[in-house]
């Protein structure tokens, strides 16, 4: 029974593509064939000006995530200076409220 319903599957696949192929509204002509974009010179200038710019998006994303990356770096070895005196801070604002009320 499987191999029946293959073979009635591939029957209508084939039947289908040649309705496809041989469709009659194809062969009536609406005119002559529409040119190409890409026969105009300014649209392939266009096109590669694109793909360049895109090239040196591509290279100063990977620069900028570079110059990140070394910034986060030398943020952590600062981090603990930063957390010390930060803490200081708070305590010297904590002590400062009562002094002045």
């Amino acid at each position: 029974m499987l191999l029946s319903f293959r073979k009635q599957v591939k029957f209508l696949a084939a039947i289908g593509t040649a309705a496809l192929l041989l469709n009659p509204a194809s062969v009536h002509a609406a005119g002559p064939p529409v040119p190409s974009a890409l026969d105009n010179p300014v649209v392939i200038g266009f096109v590669i000006l694109a793909a360049i710019l895109l090239l040196i998006i591509a290279i100063l994303a990977n620069l900028l995530t570079g110059v990140a990356q070394v910034k986060v770096e030398k943020d952590k070895k600062s981090s603990t200076a930063t957390a010390a005196a930060t803490a200081v801070a708070a305590l010297f604002l904590l002590m400062a409220s009562p002094v002045h009320a």
